[in-house]
């Protein structure tokens, strides 16, 4: 079932969002992905449209 996103869904988006980068992307290095994930997780804090 979909349902409107919560805050609290929040880890297993970022879950979703390194593991898809990291399946999807494999010709650039891991550490990209990693290295930007606390970047990319405050800015999904503070959007409004999910």
């Amino acid at each position: 079932m979909i349902r409107k996103y919560q805050k609290s869904d929040l880890d297993a988006l970022m879950q979703i969002w390194l593991e898809g980068n990291l399946d999807a992307h494999d010709f650039i290095d891991p550490s990209y992905w990693h290295d930007n994930y606390e970047l990319v997780k405050k800015s999904c804090r503070m959007l409004s449209c999910i």
